[in-house]
């Protein structure tokens, strides 16, 4: 080899690399936001008069749901501005578990924007039957409980994907 196609070689393989570690980054950075959004449905998840939703306090709840909701909408930007097809396709499923809860979700205020993302007005949640919030987003099998497994599943497939491109540095 010459040394020009030597130069061009060792360049084209540092770009390489530095692809590579961007990549784990946003992945690691998906896997973060993942379990972000698990730990805010987890909130609302937990019952007693302590937890988010265990009063009739509405600003209480609406803190909580407002926190999921952005948490929500972090992860989902970060998942469709991935390269990798299984986050994309992983975020695809849990939009499809927003749009399967939306009738349920527009009653207490909250909507999905034409870019998925969670909209939650506050003066139509704080006007919401609060018995709804806690039937939506309280307890096994809850909305909140199908979109933590989901993003459990987001963190993993983030973990997995990192792991693999780790691999070939």
């Amino acid at each position: 080899k010459t040394e020009t196609e030597e130069s061009a070689s060792s360049e084209k393989k540092n770009n390489n690399t530095k692809l590579e570690s961007e990549t784990v980054k946003e992945l690691k950075q998906i896997q973060t936001d993942a379990n972000a959004l698990r730990d805010a449905a987890g909130k609302l998840m937990q019952r007693g008069s302590s937890s988010a939703l265990g009063s009739d306090d509405m600003n209480k709840a609406y803190a909580a749901v407002k926190d999921f909701a952005d948490k929500y909408n972090t992860l989902m930007e970060e998942g469709s501005e991935s390269d990798s097809k299984s986050i994309k396709r992983t975020a695809e499923g849990m939009v499809d578990l927003m749009k399967d809860y939306k009738e349920s979700l527009n009653e207490i205020g909250i909507t999905i924007d034409k870019d998925n993302k969670l909209v939650v007005d506050k003066d139509t949640f704080m006007k919401a039957d609060v018995d709804k919030v806690k039937d939506l987003f309280n307890g096994q099998n809850s909305f909140s409980y199908l979109a933590s497994v989901r993003a459990v599943s987001m963190a993993n497939t983030a973990y997995s994907e990192s792991n693999k491109s780790n691999l070939y540095t």
